[in-house]
């Protein structure tokens, strides 16, 4: 035998010693039959078995007590047969457990939260009822927005100083002489000869003296009768009463009883003081 010959022995030798050695350990370690055993699926089935066991010997038997007493829950919250099964949020335990009141009770319009009374009331420094005799629209100092200045003459004062008339500051308006305007939304508008009330606030870094924007002035509508003057809302709805923190109540409806401006007025004479 030529040494050449002998060279390749010895390599396929130890080849074949080093395959040995590898099954070996694979067996002594219990990983043989994943090399050798069932297909993928079954694979699979014997692994879940094998994490499930294992869990089961990690975990505990829970108590009797435990168990018995999650059952007489269970059985509890359970109706009886024959009965109805109680609705949810008829604050009746159930199954699912109480219901919980959302997070936010807000109410959203036109991107913007709805305000009630208590918040006009409390955020003005000046309440007055009167009209709109004028107008004038200008130019801010920086020439970056045009403000226009409305006058009232004012009927009564439901809080703050009594004066004659009140200036009120909204955003945007027209230059006629410029041929230039600005349109801002979520604003009050007027118009000489409206009638109404309006909550102010002399806060100057607000970009409208009112407070609540639209919401803060509530028009006048005159009604059939002489003392049937309603009030409309900031979204221009005739307003019949009031909700959860003095929320305006509203109704298109013609048979629907529209609120007064003089309930309106003794209202807020009631908030202020």
């Amino acid at each position: 035998m030529s040494l050449k010959q002998r060279n390749r022995l010895l390599i396929t030798a130890c080849i074949l010693l080093t395959i040995v050695a590898v099954l070996t350990v694979l067996a002594n370690r219990g990983h043989l039959g994943d090399l050798f055993g069932p297909p993928p699926k079954e694979k699979q089935k014997h692994q879940a078995q094998r994490e499930n066991d294992s869990d089961q010997q990690k975990s505990p038997p829970r108590p009797e007590g435990e168990a018995s007493a999650k059952r007489n829950r269970v059985a509890t919250d359970t109706p009886p047969p024959g009965s109805s099964a109680p609705k949810l949020g008829s604050g009746t335990r159930h199954a699912l457990g109480p219901r919980r009141p959302p997070a936010d009770t807000r109410k959203v319009r036109h991107n913007q939260v709805v305000v009630g009374l208590d918040y006009l009331v409390g955020k003005s420094n000046r309440i007055v009822v009167g009209r709109i005799i004028g107008s004038r629209a200008e130019w801010s100092k920086d020439r970056k927005a045009i403000y226009t200045h409305y006058t009232m003459r004012v009927y009564q004062t439901l809080k703050g100083k009594h004066e004659g008339t009140a200036t009120v500051r909204v955003i945007g308006g027209q230059i006629k002489e410029e041929n230039v305007g600005l349109t801002v939304t979520h604003q009050p508008e007027f118009s000489n000869g409206d009638e109404g009330i309006v909550f102010l606030t002399n806060d100057q870094r607000l970009l409208t003296s009112v407070v609540g924007g639209e919401q803060g002035w509530l028009k006048f509508q005159s009604g059939k009768g002489p003392s049937s003057q309603h009030v409309l809302n900031g979204f221009g709805e005739p307003i019949v009463g009031f909700g959860h923190n003095n929320e305006f109540l509203a109704s298109r409806e013609r048979r629907a009883r529209r609120l007064t401006s003089q309930s309106l007025k003794d209202k807020i004479r009631e908030l202020v003081r």
